[in-house]
C-alpha cells in the first residue's frame, strides 16, 4: 500500500499486512481492498496483469501473485505454469539496467485471454 505520513509529504510503499495503524478507518478499507482483489482474481486471473507493467517479467507477475495471495510460490513451478499459459506471450526482449541477470520480458494478450474464457 502506498502511504503518506501526516509529518512527512513524501509517500512510501509498505507490504500490505505490515502497515502501522492509519487515520479514520483507512486499515479497514484497505483490509477489504485487498479481500476484493484476492476474490475477484481468483475469479477472473486476467485483472491481475492489469496491476503489472505492460512489459514484465515472470518474477515480478510471480511477486504480485505473493503479495495479492500472501503466500509465497515456488519460482520454478510458476515459471513452468505462466509458460504455459497462451496469454502470457514472450516479447522478445529482455531487461535493461539491472544489476543482475537480465530476465526475458512478457506480456499479457487479453485477446487470447478472452477467447478462453467459458
Amino acid at each position: 500500500a502506498l502511504i503518506r505520513s501526516m509529518e512527512n509529504t513524501e509517500a512510501l510503499w509498505l507490504p500490505v499486512n505490515d502497515l502501522p495503524p492509519l487515520a479514520f478507518d483507512h486499515n479497514i478499507i484497505i483490509c477489504e481492498a485487498v479481500s476484493y482483489l484476492r476474490t475477484i482474481a481468483g475469479i477472473n486471473p486476467g485483472c491481475m496483469y492489469e496491476l503489472l507493467p505492460r512489459k514484465f517479467t515472470i518474477s515480478q507477475l510471480r511477486s504480485l501473485y505473493e503479495v495479492v495471495f500472501g503466500k509465497k510460490i515456488d519460482a520454478g513451478n510458476f515459471y513452468k505454469k505462466m509458460a504455459q499459459r497462451p496469454y502470457v506471450v514472450p516479447v522478445g526482449e529482455k531487461q535493461v539496467k539491472v544489476s543482475h541477470r537480465a530476465a526475458m520480458l512478457y506480456k499479457f494478450d487479453r485477446t487470447i485471454y478472452n477467447k478462453m474464457l467459458p
